[in-house]
């Protein structure tokens, strides 16, 4: 069966963030001790693991007080940063043997600064030679698109931020055993969202016949909306771009029409300006397809579970996930096997 593999893997999130979550956010306490001495978090990963890294600058910077930047792998090798003591480099990989990711953490070891691998393959080359590895314990991907393993880096680094914030006493104690307590739900609430599959596989046949998309985000949900238009390209083949909500008035407004589709990934502290947005889009004619915990009067909507803002992403990921696979399913490709890709680029 085609697809077979991907939607197999997707189904297979909860079991991964059962595994993330399920020690009571304990992690190892020479790691720990070392984050406790980093000032600077420098997050590098390429495609998937990349927009992962964008969540994790977002967690260490607003839930931890660290200050963090997410960069491109390709990008820190033509242009590295300036290393201080105090900065971590964490190199995200789902397989470990990235070309690009390789070539960066080299640069990195040479400038002396301190190593984090966050990777689904402890075997790995870069799991081998960085100062600190982190299992992210997905298990095995077969399928191309990333899917449980982007979940698994994002549970990682949230978790991370939250044992940061907890030691540096950003967050009380109370507030810490809080946040680990319902992070602990977070297995039984995706598996309600991927018991919906049905019911997102009707509404993304109201969709197959697009080949532009438009997908929009706002703070946490930003990085998703990257992540869902590289779901969109790699597996269902159309043409879609990814970008702020409040930058679709700044131009692309004037693509708005029947043969382009909008998708919003709706953060809970924006609402009210993505009602407004998909009332004008319905106008150009314009379908707007909404992932929220609220109904409105998007074209369509697929409502989630509510949790605390901070899990929205590991909420939102797997649902967005499940409608490229049945998106890509429906316009008869093989999602398990896109076209030109491979599933990693090892060094040679």
């Amino acid at each position: 069966m085609k697809g077979h593999f991907m939607l197999k893997e997707i189904l297979g999130t909860p079991k991964v963030l059962g595994q993330v979550f399920g020690d009571g956010f304990k992690t190892s306490k020479e790691l720990e001790k070392k984050l406790g001495e980093v000032k600077r978090i420098f997050l590098v990963g390429s495609g998937t693991s990349y927009h992962a890294g964008l969540l994790g600058q977002i967690f260490f910077e607003d839930v931890a007080g660290v200050e963090s930047r997410a960069l491109v792998a390709s990008e820190w090798n033509l242009d590295s940063p300036r290393f201080k003591k105090g900065d971590l480099a964490v190199f995200i990989s789902q397989s470990g043997e990235t070309a690009e990711i390789l070539l960066a953490f080299k640069l990195a070891r040479e400038s002396k600064v301190l190593s984090l691998a966050v990777s689904n393959n402890k075997n790995s080359t870069l799991a081998k030679k960085t100062d600190f590895f982190i299992d992210i314990t997905a298990g095995t991907e077969r399928s191309i698109p990333a899917t449980k393993s982007f979940s698994a880096e994002v549970a990682v680094f949230l978790k991370l931020a939250f044992v940061l914030a907890r030691d540096r006493k950003v967050i009380s104690s109370r507030i810490f055993e809080g946040l680990a307590k319902e992070s602990l739900a977070l297995p039984r609430v995706v598996a309600k969202v991927l018991s919906e599959s049905g019911k997102v596989k009707r509404v993304a046949l109201k969709y197959k016949g697009f080949d532009n998309f438009i997908v929009t985000g706002s703070a946490l949900t930003l990085p998703l909306a990257h992540e869902l238009a590289l779901k969109l390209k790699e597996s269902a083949i159309v043409e879609a771009e990814a970008m702020p909500l409040g930058e679709v008035r700044h131009g692309p407004l004037a693509l708005a029409g029947k043969k382009l589709a909008f998708i919003f990934l709706v953060e809970a502290n924006d609402r009210a300006r993505a009602k407004s947005l998909a009332m004008i889009l319905k106008k150009t004619g314009s379908p707007v397809l909404a992932f929220d915990s609220e109904r409105f009067r998007a074209n369509d909507v697929i409502v989630l579970p509510k949790v605390a803002n901070i899990f929205t992403p590991l909420v939102l990921a797997p649902a967005f996930q499940i409608f490229a696979y049945w998106l890509a399913t429906l316009r008869g490709y093989n999602v398990d096997r896109p076209k030109n890709l491979t599933k990693s680029v090892r060094a040679g």
